[in-house]
């Protein structure tokens, strides 16, 4: 709860610094019939309640990206016009109307709701880039085509679709020197096998249970050390000694850990997955 409050701090931080910037240009013909002290009353509230509106974005599109291997940008933009619809309407409210805003003329909805939506797509653009990952994480990497490496393997491995591609390996446990380790012992997961990302969580799986922890995935693979392993998926990190077999599952593959549980391995991961030593 506090890393989240501390987020959301941050966020209307940011939302206010935008709100000061519109506020001196002036934008939409707001220079014109406004004073700088209306402006930026205006322009920062308008933006940090624009940020409580469209604040789920990002995490559904991801979860949406995650589990139909979608492309992420157009998810976010089709639900960021989508927000935008309700975020007029307020707009139209603190503008003055009030209540008496939701009954605005259509005309009027159609005037403001383009320039809502493209202050909407700017500040998640924004967002995104504070909150990003690595290069090498980006839902991107996932959602998209396979390479010609991948293809290549696919192909390769194309007359084993629903054979083991890893034999079970032997659970050496996680590495002493493991800073993950501090933060999940009070729940006893015992051996770190995986971890899974879940917005702003990430869900460790134990071979004795499961923790959950208010952090980024990339810091939590960080805090493995130098615990063998693989980023599979934008939203998972396997452990190699957490690998029981892996299966292939059409173009991609399907690894279970020794705990039961499945991972997906995103086509565009499967050659680091096999250079990790997680598929053969």
């Amino acid at each position: 709860m506090r890393e989240f409050v501390r987020r959301l701090l941050i966020g209307m931080g940011v939302c206010a610094s935008v709100g000061v910037v519109l506020a001196f240009l002036g934008p939409f013909g707001s220079y014109a019939v406004q004073s700088l002290g209306e402006r930026l009353i205006y322009w920062v509230g308008v933006i940090c309640a624009g940020y409580l509106v469209f604040l789920p974005v990002i995490p559904v599109t991801v979860r949406i990206s995650e589990k139909l291997d979608l492309w992420l940008w157009p998810l976010i933009t089709v639900a960021t016009a989508v927000m935008a619809v309700p975020m007029t309407y307020v707009v139209a409210m603190l503008t003055g109307g009030g209540l008496a805003a939701l009954g605005m003329p259509l005309g009027r909805f159609a005037a403001g709701y383009p320039n809502v939506l493209m202050i909407g797509l700017g500040m998640q653009a924004i967002f995104w880039w504070l909150y990003r990952e690595r290069p090498e994480t980006v839902p991107f990497a996932d959602a998209g085509p396979a390479s010609p490496e991948d293809r290549a393997g696919v192909a390769a491995d194309s007359d084993a679709d629903s054979a083991s591609l890893a034999m079970p390996r032997e659970n050496s446990g996680s590495a002493p020197d493991v800073p993950l380790l501090e933060r999940v012992r009070a729940s006893a997961p015992g051996d770190i096998l995986a971890l899974e990302s879940e917005d702003h969580y990430v869900r460790v799986h134990g071979a004795a249970g499961e923790d959950m922890i208010l952090m980024r995935l990339d810091d939590a693979v960080r805090e493995m050390g130098a615990t063998p392993g693989c980023r599979v998926h934008r939203s998972w990190w396997v452990a190699a000694h957490g690998v029981a077999e892996a299966v292939r599952d059409g173009r991609s593959a399907v690894l279970t850990l020794t705990n039961g549980t499945r991972v997906p391995v995103a086509r565009a991961r499967t050659a680091d997955a096999r250079a990790a030593g997680l598929l053969r």
